[in-house]
């Protein structure tokens, strides 16, 4: 059997890496994939490019954590050959909310920010065999100025402490305090534990309700009474078949010190196109950035979002000319073979 494929996102792509520890891919995208089996000897051979648009990577570690990564558009997956030894090049990411005094109690005491607990992405980079893929971490923060961010960077500022830090915040919610804070932190780490559990078991229970909607629940404490309890849920979904995108992370503060107790964000988009490259947005930020001037606590905007890959900005404009010159050809083609028919009476 020889199967040429034209994929589309309407099909759901499924890839096992790890049938034991569970690590897997469930993604949408669309491609050219070439499919050869020989029932002599049973051999699949597939070829081509796998561009993703959406999906999950279910990453785990040690059986202990188990989290889904949200894969970024542009990922894709390259068959050579055996199925079993696809090439990956995935970027994905986990987003989750954390506090900074964690990481430097002096940021309870930066100018710069209205709240220290903010939205955090951890990063995730998959790329190679995909039985031996080359795994890295990496931190993103879509709140913080750049001031704020270096001084973040410069505790965090080796492979060790980032892997230490995207633990934490995978398994506990919260960042690694580093050695040199232990004695001046207020943080308790059984209490912290025994808030993950409650997140990770009630997060189960709730992801059993409905396969259209991934809810993740995050429950947070330093103190053995609770009393500091900050509570995040988060919604993120694919409606319309698949066309309309939903993330949202919604929270309650429990602090005496912040004014704003309920936080809200989320995104909408909705794909214009099959591709996906045509896209409405809408969404609402709360402010992390103290700007002195700026009295609204939260930020709304609404827009066309319109994406391109292109390896330089001159092939790209190669492709919008060529494209140009053929609806131009066709249209000169069609008033030619207009003025070719016969007329009445002829």
């Amino acid at each position: 059997i020889n199967l040429q494929v034209d994929v589309t996102p309407q099909a759901e792509l499924v890839l096992v890496m790890d049938p034991e520890g569970g690590d897997n891919i469930k993604a949408r995208g669309s491609g050219s994939l070439r499919m050869e089996y020989n029932s002599n000897d049973e051999d699949l051979r597939m070829f081509g490019t796998y561009s993703l648009t959406q999906g999950k990577y279910n990453f785990t570690l040690q059986d202990i954590i188990i989290k889904p990564f949200t894969i970024k558009p542009g990922s894709s997956i390259s068959f050579h050959g055996s199925p079993y030894s696809a090439v990956l090049d995935i970027n994905a990411v986990y987003s989750v909310n954390a506090n900074l005094s964690d990481l430097d109690e002096s940021f309870l005491q930066d100018k710069d920010l209205n709240r220290t607990n903010v939205p955090v992405h951890a990063l995730l980079k998959v790329s190679g065999d995909m039985q031996q893929p080359d795994i890295s971490f990496d931190l993103e923060f879509p709140t913080l100025t750049q001031d704020t961010y270096r001084k973040v960077r410069s505790i965090v500022s080796t492979d060790d402490m980032m892997n230490r830090q995207i633990i934490y915040l995978l398994a506990l919610n919260r960042f690694y305090t580093p050695d040199y804070m232990a004695s001046t932190t207020k943080g308790n780490e059984l209490v912290s534990v025994a808030s993950s559990t409650i997140s990770s078991q009630l997060g189960s229970i709730l992801g059993q309700l409905s396969d259209k909607w991934n809810i993740a629940p995050t429950f947070r404490s330093d103190r053995g009474d609770f009393s500091d309890m900050e509570v995040d849920l988060a919604l993120s979904s694919y409606l319309l078949d698949n066309r309309l995108l939903f993330n949202g992370n919604f929270g309650y503060r429990d602090k005496a010190l912040n004014n704003n107790s309920f936080i809200g964000d989320f995104d909408l988009e909705y794909l214009l196109n099959k591709s996906g490259n045509i896209r409405l947005k809408a969404y609402n930020r709360y402010n992390d950035q103290n700007y002195y001037v700026k009295s609204a606590l939260t930020t709304q905007g609404v827009g066309i979002v319109f994406k391109r890959d292109f390896d330089d900005i001159f092939s790209w404009l190669k492709r919008l000319r060529r494209k140009h010159e053929q609806e131009k050809q066709a249209e000169q083609e069609k008033k030619a073979h207009k003025g070719a028919r016969p007329q009445a009476g002829q």
